[in-house]
């Protein structure tokens, strides 16, 4: 399968059941979260709520077992952050917003210096950042249009 294709839903959700199932409970405890994220991701807050909820009575866990690399940990943050935290969502780490940009500057960074592609969408996501940054919206809009 190549990359741009992606899995028919049946597929993922039986390796999800499979992997729920069958597996050592650390690595139901990242596939829970990524399920869990994804719930999210697409708008359902309330049914991901209940996954993990679900989750968290029947294993006792924290949620911060459902987190398993600082990309998930930064998506968890961000989407939790443009609403209400929910009861079980306490004991993941907060974003930290100085830290995120810091990251983003550096990876921006590292791919101007490349060649191609990467280095033109970096430069183009800086100008357009200083612009914002400036308060210049309308002129950070039309700098990544170009």
């Amino acid at each position: 399968m190549d990359s741009l294709t992606t899995p028919p839903p049946e597929d993922f959700v039986e390796a999800a059941v499979r992997t729920v199932l069958t597996a050592a409970d650390d690595v139901v405890d990242v596939e829970i979260g990524r399920a869990a994220l994804l719930v999210f991701c697409v708008g359902a807050a309330d049914q991901g709520d209940r996954l993990v909820r679900y989750w968290q009575r029947t294993t006792g866990g924290s949620a911060s077992r459902l987190v398993s690399h600082p990309v998930a940990a930064r998506a968890w943050a961000m989407l939790l952050s443009g609403r209400n935290a929910p009861d079980w969502a306490g004991d993941l780490t907060p974003l930290d917003l100085a830290a995120e940009e810091n990251a983003h500057r550096a990876h921006l960074a590292r791919l101007r210096e490349k060649r191609g592609v990467d280095a033109v969408l970096a430069e183009l996501v800086e100008r357009a950042w200083a612009l914002a940054d400036a308060g210049e919206l309308d002129a950070a809009r039309a700098a990544i249009d170009s």
